[in-house]
């Protein structure tokens, strides 16, 4: 390079030199990370029930549809609509008229049948010494011996036919099959009834009560552990949370898993003094299972989830939080059970995670602190 050469190059580059050259040596000044504040809690251990929850139908462990069994003028009701009915309470009187005469007809029948009946059977008796005397023929005397024996059938029907009078005769008056309480009156005095052709009036069983609901197959196994056990109380409330709880017991597992859902049927049973469940209502069930004991639980606020599953923030002696993994099991109340990833006595945060990262210094404030700030 000439002289010139260099010259220019000083001329052109120099200023630039200067001007990077300072700054690239100059040092950064260094920044200090301000804690984050938030709010934490302990993971403690409790005992804590293993659950199963869902949707439930209540249904009536007897329904009964009454019909009238003879045909004829309803004459009169015994009961009003929704009124406790209790098992062989009268319900309905048939007009009896007609039935009352027909088995008046089978006595005399029957009556009439027996003295022929008697007649043959003395001349059969009659006939014995004749026909060793053989004063008349064997087969005078089988005849008279057949004859006997085909009246002494008729007697038999007559009996029979006499008992199906009476028996309708009885029918006129329907009576209670089962206690419980009846529903609305399908027909009145004088209406014509007829024989298994209307439902007269249907008699729920309210007390005890049913209530009927679904799980996962995949529950199924734990269910049938617990039974064998012994009892598995289910408590059934009308919505989350209600005061109006129901507590019963397990009283059947359905025989086959229902294919196109993946559940299977369970019923429950209830002492139902108080009425609070009622027929074709749906109510929140829980079957409790069994009992976990010294189970880790968190706020369930604490809990987060990502991309690769659920985590917490766990707060160190040095004050940083640090990401943690967890397994969780079910809910309890308003918390979360930990089966794995946290013992009990660590840190958790359960507000502020949005501005954490891993070993992101933290403040801790206690919840009073930050619902006042939360409050200006």
């Amino acid at each position: 390079m000439s002289a010139v050469d260099k010259r220019v190059f000083r001329l052109l580059f120099a200023p630039i030199f200067l001007a990077v050259f300072p700054t690239a040596c100059e040092k950064a000044p260094s920044q200090a990370v301000q804690p984050v504040p938030v709010e934490v809690a302990q993971a403690e251990s409790a005992d804590v029930p293993l659950k199963i929850r869902s949707i439930g139908t209540v249904e009536p462990i007897q329904k009964v549809a009454i019909s009238s069994q003879v045909s004829g003028y309803l004459q009169g009701t015994f009961f009003a609509e929704g009124q406790d009915i209790k098992e062989g309470q009268p319900l309905f009187k048939i007009d009896p008229r007609k039935f009352e005469a027909a088995r008046m007809q089978s006595e005399a029948a029957l009556e009439q049948a027996e003295v022929q009946l008697k007649n043959a059977q003395q001349e059969v008796r009659r006939s014995e010494p004749l026909v060793k005397q053989q004063m008349i023929s064997s087969q005078e005397y089988d005849r008279l011996q057949a004859e006997a024996n085909q009246l002494q059938a008729a007697v038999k029907v007559q009996k029979a036919l006499l008992k199906a009078a009476a028996l309708d005769l009885a029918f006129c008056t329907i009576h209670a099959p089962i206690s419980g309480r009846a529903g609305s009156l399908m027909v009145h005095k004088g209406d014509l009834i007829k024989v298994n052709d209307t439902v007269l009036v249907t008699i729920n069983q309210i007390n005890p009560i049913r209530v009927k609901f679904a799980i996962p197959e995949k529950d199924l196994g734990a269910v049938r552990s617990a039974w064998a056990v012994g009892p598995v109380p289910v408590s059934a409330s009308l919505s989350k949370g209600s005061k109006e709880l129901s507590v019963g017991k397990l009283a059947s597992v359905d025989n086959a898993v229902d294919v196109p859902t993946g559940s299977i049927m369970l019923k429950a049973e209830f002492i139902n003094d108080g009425e609070i469940l009622w027929p074709g209502q749906y109510v929140d069930v829980e079957a409790i299972l069994s009992t976990v004991k010294g189970a880790v639980v968190i706020p369930s606020k604490a809990v987060q989830t990502g991309q690769q599953g659920t985590f917490v923030f766990v707060v160190d002696a040095q004050q940083k939080a640090g990401l943690r993994k967890v397994v969780l099991g079910q809910a309890y109340e308003e918390n979360a059970v930990v089966q794995d990833g946290l013992k009990v006595g660590e840190t958790v945060v359960v507000d502020g995670q949005v501005r954490l990262g891993d070993g992101t210094p933290v403040n801790v404030r206690k919840a009073s602190e930050s619902t006042q700030e939360k409050s200006r």
